[in-house]
């Protein structure tokens, strides 16, 4: 195909995939504008009380339920429990002072006979009725964090898992299929599903969205999810989305053989140093 033969049409010919791209324009600003209940409207007798019970009251499928506590704006939160891989300062920091109070609830759900996620869903006080979940990024086996207290401090009732494995390595995808499948579409999905039930046994009401918003990783999430499952979402942010992830990782390869390992002196590194090219 010659450039000037490419069409909008050629690139993206499936229906599902022009509208994703038309919804990847939405600007997270609009979201938290449209469709927005006020958060009097889901007041309840007790969050506090509510949040220190609801872990021993979840009743969900192939899903053990690990702790819910209530943390409170201006809480200095750390994650010991995460692999030390995951951490980055700007999508899951080392730690992470938290906007607003939310009921924090961590939990795993089995998603095969050899497989499963871990999860988190952070339930905010001042709920406006609307869900979100969070995607991933890069290989990405980690909550990012900071995108859990984004939005639930503008008062989504998020979700966030582990896309099937723990830490940034491919590992995991060896000689298992079931993972790897996790890895594509199911850990998300299953966030999903799972997050909407605990909404409505927490807050005693359903969601009136669901919204996505994720990055890279989280982008080809994003579009995946509207192509297979387009009834999760009412409305996607779909952000830088990897949708040739397999020439994505075969560049990794090719800069490789051009750089070597940082232990290495080649035209591109001195003392372990990157050099510029020309």
């Amino acid at each position: 195909m010659h450039p000037e033969d490419i069409t909008f049409e050629s690139l993206m010919p499936h229906p599902h995939l022009r509208w994703s791209l038309l919804v990847t324009t939405l600007s997270f600003s609009s979201l938290v504008a449209g469709d927005a209940a006020s958060p009097a409207q889901f007041r309840w007798a007790d969050f506090d009380s509510t949040c220190s019970s609801i872990a021993s009251q979840l009743s969900l499928p192939n899903a053990t339920v690990f702790f819910s506590e209530l943390v409170t704006q201006g809480t200095n939160l750390t994650f010991p429990e995460r692999d030390p891989s995951c951490v980055s300062p700007t999508v899951s920091p080392e730690f992470l002072v938290v906007p607003a109070d939310v009921c924090r609830i961590s939990l795993a759900v089995q998603t095969s006979n050899r497989s499963g996620i871990n999860m988190e869903a952070w339930l905010p006080r001042n709920w406006t009725g609307r869900f979100l979940s969070t995607g991933n990024g890069g290989v990405g086996g980690c909550i990012q964090y900071a995108d859990m207290a984004y939005t639930s401090a503008l008062g989504f009732a998020t979700v966030g898992a582990n896309n099937g494995h723990n830490g940034t390595s491919g590992r995991f995808f060896l000689n298992n299929s079931d993972v790897l499948e996790d890895y594509v579409y199911r850990s998300m999905h299953t966030g999903v599903a799972v997050g909407k039930e605990i909404i409505k046994a927490f807050y005693g009401s359903e969601h009136t969205k669901s919204y996505y918003f994720g990055c890279s990783t989280g982008g080809r999430q994003g579009f995946k999810s509207i192509q297979d499952i387009p009834e999760d979402f009412d409305g996607v942010v779909a952000g830088a989305p990897v949708t040739q992830a397999n020439n994505a990782v075969d560049s990794y390869s090719h800069i490789f053989n051009i750089t070597g390992t940082p232990d290495l002196t080649t035209p591109c590194m001195l003392d372990g140093k990157p050099q510029l090219q020309h």
